[in-house]
Order: C-alpha cells, then sequence, then structure tokens
C-alpha cells in the first residue's frame, strides 16, 4: 500500500466516531457499531461498496465482527497483500482499530485472539 493511500487510511480511522467514544463499559454498544463502520469504511476504500459486508454480532458475541469480502481474481492490478486476511488484519491493527479479545481453550500453545473473522472470496 503505498504511504499516500495509508495515511488517507489513517485520517479516516482517527477522525470516526470511534476515537471520540470512551473506552469504558459505558459505552461499549455504541463504541462496538462504530468500530464496525470503521472497518467497513477503511475496506470499502480498498475493494469497493459491493464487495464488502460487515456483520456485527449480538448477544454475548456482540464484540464479534465478521467481515464478508469478494476480490475479482480477473483484476490484475489489484495488490496481492489484501487477498490475504492476516495482512488486512494488521493494516486494521495498524491503523488503531482494536478488538475486543478471546481465549480459546483449546490446549497448550493458545493465545488470546481477536473477535474478527475475515472471509475473502476469490471470484
Amino acid at each position: 500500500m503505498k504511504k499516500k493511500e495509508l495515511e488517507h487510511l489513517k485520517n479516516l480511522v482517527e477522525n470516526s466516531e470511534y476515537f471520540r467514544l470512551k473506552d469504558d463499559r459505558d459505552y461499549e454498544n455504541e463504541r462496538a457499531n462504530a468500530r464496525s463502520k470503521i472497518v467497513k469504511k477503511v475496506l470499502v476504500t480498498i475493494y469497493g461498496f459491493k464487495n464488502v459486508r460487515v456483520k456485527r454480532d449480538h448477544g454475548t458475541a456482540s464484540g464479534w465482527i465478521t467481515v464478508d469480502i469478494v476480490v475479482k481474481t480477473s483484476q490484475k492490478d489489484f495488490p496481492k497483500e489484501f487477498k490475504d486476511s492476516d495482512k488486512i488484519h494488521k493494516l486494521l491493527k495498524r491503523l488503531g482499530i482494536t478488538f475486543p479479545q478471546y481465549y480459546p481453550d483449546a490446549g497448550p500453545g493458545d493465545t488470546w485472539t481477536d473477535c474478527l473473522i475475515i472471509n475473502i472470496d476469490l471470484q
């Protein structure tokens, strides 16, 4: 990603409602809504409006965000780094977007993991 594009995304995130809300229990629901909106805005600038769907879960899983992205493989000029969900996750974190975390309990060596699922559909 070019430096100018990264600066634009950083400004988009820093000027969003997500950073204006306090990080405490009283604003948890509003902050989660703002988080999903800014994730969508960032990804729409990269993939286009019709290619991104961001969904926030409800109830005890209210912190979870599921992102569905459609990438047309016929786009030759499309950057390869945005076909990898780990790199997208790292970009979101680099922009200062934080996610609630959970501990999977699956076995030794597990670590805290962000409540974020990124599905990329290569068409």
